[in-house]
């Protein structure tokens, strides 16, 4: 959710998410690069399915996050194996 710049916790930066998204930036405002979080699934040879996606963990280190903000982002990698897992089962 958008605020005025004159509300904006970085003179001359505005963030356009809401929510975790929000205070990452605000800590490291250069993670808004990698943000939102993105993740690709595609297919190889032989039927194999890829899924890549930047580790919440490697983006800490980039970083430098602490891990109360890394918590904001964390959620990716076990939705990501519930997608999977779906997926398998059906």
């Amino acid at each position: 959710m958008a605020r005025s710049l004159r509300h904006s916790p970085c003179p001359g930066w505005e963030p356009i998410l809401g929510g975790s998204a929000s205070s990452l930036m605000v800590a490291e405002p250069t993670i808004a690069l990698d943000l939102p979080l993105k993740v690709l699934a595609h297919e190889a040879t032989y039927s194999k399915v890829w899924v890549s996606y930047n580790d919440p963990n490697y983006l800490k280190q980039r970083f430098s996050l602490s891990d109360e903000l890394v918590k904001n982002i964390a959620i990716i990698a076990p939705l990501i194996n519930e997608a999977l897992s779906y997926v398998d089962h059906k």
